[in-house]
């Protein structure tokens, strides 16, 4: 997850597709993966994406 650096404050940006798609399959290390949990927890932005890579995966296998 990349951050950003203003007024010596860091503030996390929105999780990148790929890191949303390496969070799903469980290939973050934990560390990362709590702190994105967190992030999750607090951004509508990034859960609807997660929401929406859930839903492609699913209708990817539905179709395979």
């Amino acid at each position: 997850m990349k951050t950003k650096n203003d007024d010596k404050s860091m503030v996390p940006n929105h999780i990148e597709d790929e890191d949303l798609i390496s969070f799903l399959d469980g290939e973050i290390a934990a560390d990362l993966q709590a702190e994105m949990q967190t992030h999750l927890e607090s951004c509508w932005h990034c859960r609807s994406r997660l929401s929406g890579v859930e839903r492609s995966i699913e209708n990817f296998l539905q179709l395979r």
